[in-house]
């Protein structure tokens, strides 16, 4: 709080002319971010067998917490989110067009079942390749249905059953370990490019999937 100055200058203006002269400078407040700023509020998308552009923009967004920052697109907050339903083919094409930004980043996520403001639970998680069981650490916070965020299990990979510190999974392990593993939110999908697109398969039916979108740090 409190009056703020603002300084300006160039000195001595005989050195570079180009660089003095008059100027107009204005002052406001910070607008508010954009309606959906964050995964509860997330915009519908129409899924479709052909595309319907949704118009937005993510002027004024703000980073979301409580959820694992996007493995691509230089991530440094100021995105905004959408949500589609998953047909029942399991497959989903998103893509983005007309964008002003010079890259764009985009990552499609599967929420806990619990709701989208639910945050991430992480322990420490023991599995072994060809088995759908495994032991964690501590159990407090995990839920029937929540999905793992893990690269040693699949895709949408959820929770079937909880039996003191053993888990029950929905697909078998990849590969043998011990990793702190989150349970929640998942991300599926992450790519950034001009124009980012993702072709997912095998997605469950009848599920949410939230899209996030935000511009790169790396650009302009």
């Amino acid at each position: 709080s409190g009056p703020y100055r603002i300084r300006l200058w160039q000195d001595p203006c005989a050195v570079n002319t180009g660089a003095c002269g008059t100027l107009s400078i204005t002052c406001s407040a910070v607008p508010p971010p954009p309606p959906n700023d964050n995964p509860c509020n997330a915009v519908p998308l129409s899924v479709g067998t052909s595309c319907v552009f949704e118009a937005g923009n993510n002027a004024w967004a703000t980073g979301t917490t409580g959820i694992q920052n996007p493995t691509c697109g230089s991530y440094a907050g100021g995105d905004v989110w959408y949500s589609a339903v998953v047909p029942a083919s399991g497959n989903l094409a998103v893509n983005t067009s007309l964008i002003s930004a010079s890259s764009l980043g985009m990552a499609v996520l599967l929420a806990p079942p619990t709701g989208c403001g639910t945050v991430n639970v992480a322990t420490s998680t023991t599995y072994t390749a060809g088995s759908n069981t495994a032991t964690v650490a501590n159990a407090t916070g995990l839920n029937v249905g929540a999905y793992i965020n893990s690269t040693a299990f699949p895709a949408g990979t959820t929770i079937t059953s909880i039996v003191g510190t053993t888990i029950t999974l929905s697909n078998n392990a990849t590969t043998s370990g011990t990793a702190s593993i989150q349970y929640g939110w998942t991300q599926v999908q992450c790519n950034s490019g001009v124009a980012a697109s993702l072709l997912l398969s095998a997605l469950p039916p009848g599920a949410t999937v939230y899209i996030r979108v935000w511009a790169p740090s790396n650009i302009g």
